[in-house]
């Protein structure tokens, strides 16, 4: 949402607001604009009037000014991957119409145009142009394979099953859980530290569990939300320092761990179990919240974006990246 306001020596500022919060994310100095101009946008422009003497003017700002719109891409239920805020479109390497059996996604961390999805299985698909990897577990016709994390340099990573178990696959090395639930489905995400060879397991109350090879398990991070029988913790997201970072719960509340900052704004649904992943930025403490319409929200004062792939009523989606 644009609006303007007429400071009292004159100058004037043209404000840019998050419409799902009213945070402000950015402000632009304007000189003299008219008394009650209103901001309109269209096309990527924004237009208002300025006033110029005893006249006015319309001033159009091509594009939005200085606002860049967050891009990704989301994973829907079938294997489609759909861009967001004007990312290019990637070709899929698994899809399946009708089946739901999309458990995850990652992007390649020097290439995050490609990357990979998980089925249900524990099968890994690369799509973009991702290179073909090799896992190193797979479960026919079982439904218990999670999420999935891409080491430092998108040749290899990390998959995780539901009851906690950390399978290496192309060039990681095996690792030791420091957290297992044998025949009980609690692990909700995975991700890698920048080492290569170790990181954190999510459960789904909001603990966090190290893993690691021997000798580089890291320590357990501290975490500000924790629900103990409540099993509402959907995604995460590691900043770049390894040890800090962000856990969404499912009704879009992006709590921090590790010492990461507070996030100043996020979505937020009350009992309602439909934000389903979170991006990063590299800033290190905004990015977006996909709920399982599809829909794009921002924060941490992120610039709003906007979805290519909508399916109002419908969870679908199952990763984001």
């Amino acid at each position: 949402i644009w609006a303007s306001g007429n400071g009292s020596g004159g100058g004037s500022t043209l404000y840019a607001l998050d419409p799902s919060t009213g945070v402000q994310f950015a402000s632009y100095t304007m000189g003299s604009m008219a008394h009650f101009a209103t901001p309109t946008s269209a096309g990527g422009i924004i237009v208002t009037a300025q006033a110029a003497g005893t006249s006015s003017r319309v001033v159009a700002l091509h594009p939005a000014p200085g606002v860049t719109p967050g891009t990704g891409y989301v994973a829907d239920a079938y294997g489609g991957v759909h861009p967001f805020g004007g990312a290019v479109a990637v070709s899929v390497t698994g899809y399946w119409p009708g089946r739901d059996l999309v458990r995850g996604m990652a992007p390649r961390p020097a290439a995050p145009t490609s990357g990979y999805v998980l089925d249900a299985y524990g099968g890994i698909h690369e799509f973009g142009g991702a290179p073909h990897l090799t896992g190193s577990a797979y479960w026919p016709g079982w439904d218990i394979a999670r999420d999935i994390a891409i080491g430092p340099d998108g040749l290899g990573g990390y998959m995780l099953d539901g009851y906690g178990g950390v399978h290496p696959f192309g060039n990681a090395p095996a690792v030791s859980p420091t957290a297992y639930w044998n025949g009980w489905d609690i692990a909700r995400g995975i991700v890698e530290r920048p080492d290569g060879q170790s990181g954190y397991v999510l459960d789904g109350f909001g603990g966090l569990h190290p893993f690691g090879v021997s000798g580089s398990i890291p320590a357990t991070p501290l975490v500000t939300q924790y629900t103990l029988g409540k099993d509402r913790a959907n995604g995460i997201v590691l900043r770049a320092d390894g040890t800090s970072g962000y856990v969404l719960d499912a009704y879009g509340s992006v709590n921090s761990f590790g010492g990461a900052p507070p996030s100043s704004s996020s979505p937020s649904w009350p009992g309602w179990d439909i934000a389903r992943d979170l991006t990063l930025a590299a800033d290190g403490q905004s990015g977006y919240v996909v709920d399982g319409w599809g829909g794009i929200h921002s924060w941490g004062g992120s610039p709003r974006s906007v979805a290519s792939a909508y399916w109002r009523g419908y969870d679908l989606v199952r990763g984001a990246a």
